[in-house]
């Protein structure tokens, strides 16, 4: 989770970055020892040729003296050393203020070879990165500068200048909420080292953003333009803005004009939340009801399930544009489930009814050994006959309720419930000692003992009772009351074997 900060501002109207108020300014004041020290009274202390102390004073004495003791802290009193006032080359106050052009030689030495302290503020972003200005709307301007790369447009900063808000914006399925930073952040006023001051207010931004880089540059031609530039550079709007701050997407380009192209790499964290939006199933339950005037085993679904709906929030954070975490923060049911009923009978099971075979009329019947259609629409086998000890036929596997099909015509002689472990099924007689029968079905099957069936008529549904694990069709040829293999007595397209699997 991002760390979470507040704006903090003692003195001075404008702190760094402001974002949001999570951000922490902490504006403290450290006076310099050397604050109170004239410019015009300085002196340089050397050890051999580096500079190791600055002092001021009224009194030359006083000046060598305790900057005497400033070096030696500096560089230490037991090390061989050489130290000396000499700025050139004899011990010397550097004068600003008179003659400065017969000076003006020792002048740009100092400026050149030495700490002048000047005064102004230190810029320390997690105790490791300082950066020296002597003015404090260079921060206003580089915050500013900030918040223009990563709102959508200036209408959002203009708001939270006269708000102090964050206006939430959309990008795509993104809304974003919240913009900060995850540094430790210090300005600190007092007397700066000047010859480590930051030039410009541009110089300060590109650093923030560019640790360790130098500026990489295109020249806009005849043949480009910033769009170009940006694509062949693979650079984004908000990098394209924090590196060429003065240069308006959309704004008039000329021949010669430098675009910066270099890719980000920050010092600061700059910190993005955004919310998302999921869609997800909530999965409907499955309840029971007794019906006593149904069989035991038998069952109805009389109200179909439903799946409903819910919207999942999520907070999501990024990091110079890397996401680094996602939180679920919210639920929403926007479509309740609806619940799947299943009456179960509980009533006394009974045998099913049979016929001999000698009560079919066979007037009716044109059997031969062959002719019978496949009993399923589907032509998936999950057992062969005798896949294993006992297997009389073979199973295949569609969906729960599944139609189930007379293989030819005949006479439905059993139509119930069997002992045997059937469960619900289905024995059609189609004469001179030929029988199928279709077992497993999922309730009372819907033919009757005695009535004639036409090939391809449905006579039952797939299920999974009696002896069985899982749904599938129970599927048998008879010849004078002996199973045999049913293969070879279908004609229609061969099935497909799922391998043994035998259930």
């Amino acid at each position: 989770m991002k760390k979470k900060l507040t704006i903090k501002a003692i003195i001075f109207k404008v702190a760094l970055f402001i974002f949001v108020i999570s951000l922490l300014w902490t504006y403290s004041y450290s006076e310099n020892d050397n604050n109170d020290y004239e410019l015009n009274k300085v002196a340089f202390l050397y050890d051999g040729a580096d500079l190791v102390g600055v002092n001021t004073a009224d009194k030359a004495d006083d000046l060598i003296e305790t900057g005497t003791e400033q070096a030696e802290k500096v560089i230490g009193t037991n090390k061989d050393s050489n130290v000396s006032t000499n700025v050139i080359p004899t011990p010397s106050l550097v004068t600003f203020d008179v003659n400065e052009q017969e000076q003006e030689e020792t002048i740009d030495y100092v400026k050149q070879n030495t700490r002048l302290l000047e005064d102004g503020y230190t810029l320390t972003i997690d105790n490791k990165y300082k950066y020296y200005f002597t003015d404090l709307k260079t921060i206003d301007w580089v915050g500013h500068q900030i918040l223009l790369a990563y709102f959508p447009d200036k209408s959002y900063v203009d708001y939270y200048d006269a708000t102090g808000e964050i206006k939430a914006y959309t990008e795509g399925d993104k809304k974003f909420t919240g913009i900060s930073l995850d540094n430790k952040i210090t300005i600190t006023e007092g007397s700066q080292p000047g010859s480590e001051l930051i030039d410009s207010k541009e110089e300060l931004l590109f650093d923030l953003f560019h640790k360790n880089q130098n500026k990489v540059y295109e020249i806009i031609s005849d043949d480009t333009s910033i769009a170009s530039i940006k694509k062949d550079n693979d650079i984004s709007d908000t990098t394209f803005k924090l590196d060429n701050p003065n240069i308006a997407e959309n704004a008039v380009t000329y021949n010669g004009q430098q675009i910066i192209t270099n890719q980000l790499d920050p010092i600061l964290n700059v910190v993005q939340t955004y919310e998302t939006v999921e869609t997800e199933e909530v999965e409907f339950e499955t309840v029971q009801e007794i019906d006593d005037s149904m069989l035991q085993g038998q069952f109805e679904i009389t109200t179909e399930g439903e799946d409903g709906e819910k919207e999942i929030t999520y907070e999501n954070q990024l990091v110079n544009g890397q996401e680094v975490s996602s939180e679920k923060v919210g639920e929403v049911v926007t479509k309740n489930p609806v619940q799947r009923v299943v009456t179960m009978g509980e009533g006394t099971m009974v045998n099913s009814v049979t016929v001999e075979s000698g009560g079919v009329d066979s007037s009716l019947l044109n059997v031969t050994s062959s002719g019978f259609i496949w009993p399923s629409a589907s032509q998936a086998v999950t057992c062969e006959y005798m896949g294993y000890s006992g297997h009389t036929g073979i199973d295949i596997q569609n969906y729960y309720g599944a139609p189930e099909y007379a293989a030819k015509d005949g006479i439905v002689v059993t139509s119930g419930w069997s002992n045997y472990g059937y469960g619900y099924h289905v024995v059609i007689d189609h004469g001179n000692g030929v029988k199928t029968l279709y077992g497993h079905q999922n309730q009372q099957p819907p033919v009757q003992v005695g009535q004639y069936v036409q090939q391809g008529q449905v006579i039952g549904y797939e299920g999974s009772t009696g002896n069985v694990t899982g749904e599938h069709l129970h599927f048998e040829v008879q010849i004078n009351g002996t199973a045999v293999n049913p293969r070879p007595y279908i004609t229609s397209e061969p099935a497909y074997n799922m391998g043994s699997v035998c259930s």
